[in-house]
């Protein structure tokens, strides 16, 4: 027997908790074996020791799948450091520090078998100036290969007894009691829903039902019901501590491969993520959303005829959506009354705008469809009430609105407030004397058409006219709108005469009407 010098002092700052250690142990079978076989090859036991109070044996072994010692010898040094994107241990200190953490646990009794040799971990004494320091090595001896690889524990505490079935549920294999029906596998990601198994120690997030699983063990959280598996190389992915991953980078990586997922694979996945379908567009500053997931889910089903036909079939008539809002006022200002309209006329489910690649239906053009067929043209009476307003328009308000430019529509629906700037269009003339934007239509109600109405409808087309100079917030249109209230005043008399429609008024002009 012959001792190996680790050159690892036993008072190095590091210590991990007994999952963790397993977890690493259970690492270095997972990896040689691999995941397709890991539960037919891969054995372990907890047995109970006589003589010791409450503790174990706790006994993991393969066949067939031998390796070096040496690979537990070097810091630094794996068979592993050369598959990127394949293995997880690429530092070869997993055994070394595992070993270190297990004896500050008072666990010191530890037997490694391989191939043809045996180590047993154990302390040496190397002297350091003038201390003698107390080092972690090896007891190596050659033995006969008999083909299995063994690791025993023992004098194992009774209250980590769980602990080694819970370490298992870190690795991905397909007997993993927390998988489900398996629905997709593509070149970088295999995806299984989540069975009704309880993720030990999950009370603390309730609602983070999936798994993400990065290069075959466990690295996230997410709040879907899956275990889905990804390999290749992540940034921050790969980690010597093998962390649980930040939120963030669960979703950024989630948002990478969804870009490769099939049409059947994504419309299973789109299909339960029902919840979400309407989900926003976050912040600059904030990244908690499944708006880009379900965007590019979406994207992948329209590439296929036939799950696109299958989801159209299944929501036929039933999604809507209303446009995201930009940097078009005007298109915003009918996205708003859109919103409005669809608290009481619309009974389909909002969804994303995406949607409308699978047969939802736009209500901002439904909306405007149904608007104008409300609008009918002025009847004889109407139409010389709406000339007679307009002569007193230009009589009192001293401002350059062309109205007999401006066709007049008449509303039956006089519950309905109508943005003034809906249906015009902006001007980009560097001449904007006239005004910022051209009215093409004013909508009036009939209730502004019937007997003691002048006034109030008088203050309403006025205001709308007005908006010819800019929109609701703007502070020209609110100094306008404050010398209109002026020349309203100064002219009251005459406005309520007015208000009766004698027939000497209808040929008004401003000089006669405008008293300054």
């Amino acid at each position: 027997m012959s001792l190996i010098k680790l050159g690892i002092a036993m008072d190095y700052p590091v210590e991990w908790d007994f999952e963790r250690i397993l977890r690493d142990l259970i690492q270095n079978f997972y990896d040689s074996i691999g995941c397709e076989n890991f539960t037919k090859e891969f054995h372990y036991s907890y047995r109970a020791e006589y003589g010791r109070k409450r503790s174990y044996t706790v006994k993991m072994s393969t066949q067939g799948h031998p390796f070096s010692y040496e690979w537990l010898v070097y810091i630094g040094g794996s068979t592993k450091a050369s598959s990127a994107g394949k293995y997880i241990g690429k530092y070869g200190e997993g055994f070394k520090i595992s070993v270190l953490s297990l004896w500050k646990m008072g666990i010191m009794d530890i037997f490694m078998h391989s191939a043809d040799w045996n180590i047993r971990p154990c302390i040496y004494e190397e002297k350091v100036e003038n201390s003698v320091v107390k080092m972690l090595g090896y007891e190596y001896e050659q033995t006969e290969d008999d083909g299995e690889t063994t690791l025993v524990l023992h004098g194992v505490p009774w209250y980590v007894y769980d602990e080694l079935s819970e370490a298992l549920l870190h690795f991905f294999y397909k007997e993993n009691p927390l998988f489900g029906e398996k629905i997709g596998e593509s070149e970088r990601c295999i995806i299984y829903r989540r069975s009704k198994e309880l993720i030990p120690c999950a009370t603390y997030r309730p609602k983070f039902k999936g798994i993400l699983y990065c290069n075959y063990i466990a690295r996230g959280r997410i709040s879907i019901p899956y275990c889905i598996m990804v390999r290749g190389d992540f940034e921050d992915s790969e980690s010597r501590k093998r962390e649980i991953l930040a939120d963030y980078d669960a979703w950024r990586i989630l948002n990478i491969i969804v870009d490769e997922m099939d049409a059947a694979t994504s419309y299973q996945i789109l299909m339960d993520m029902e919840d979400h379908w309407n989900a926003q567009k976050c912040s600059r500053y904030k990244w908690e959303t499944w708006y880009y997931f379900v965007c590019q889910l979406v994207r992948n089903v329209k590439k296929s005829e036939e799950y696109t036909r299958k989801f159209r079939e299944k929501y036929e008539g039933k999604l809507a959506y209303i446009d995201r809002k930009t940097f078009n006022q005007k298109k915003n200002r009918i996205i708003n009354e859109t919103r409005i309209w669809a608290r009481e006329n619309s009974e389909k489910r909002i969804v994303n705008p995406i949607f409308r690649f699978l047969g939802a239906e736009s209500l901002v053009e439904r909306y405007q469809v149904q608007r104008l067929k409300g609008y009918k043209v002025p009847d004889a009476l109407q139409e010389e009430k709406i000339r007679f307003l307009c002569s007193v328009f230009h009589a009192v308000i001293p401002y350059v609105i062309e109205t007999e430019k401006i066709e007049f529509k008449v509303s039956h629906e006089n519950t309905v407030q109508i943005d003034p700037l809906q249906f015009s269009e902006k001007i980009y003339s560097s001449d904007k004397k006239n005004g910022k934007y051209k009215i093409n239509k004013v909508i009036l109600n009939s209730e502004d058409f019937k007997e003691g109405a002048f006034q109030d409808t008088f203050i309403k087309m006025a205001d709308i006219l007005l908006h010819t100079y800019g929109s609701s917030r703007s502070e020209k249109l609110n100094v306008l709108l404050t010398h209109m209230g002026e020349y309203i005043i100064k002219n009251r008399r005459l406005l309520k005469k007015a208000g009766k429609k004698p027939e000497s008024l209808m040929t008004l002009t401003k000089p006669a009407l405008c008293q300054k």
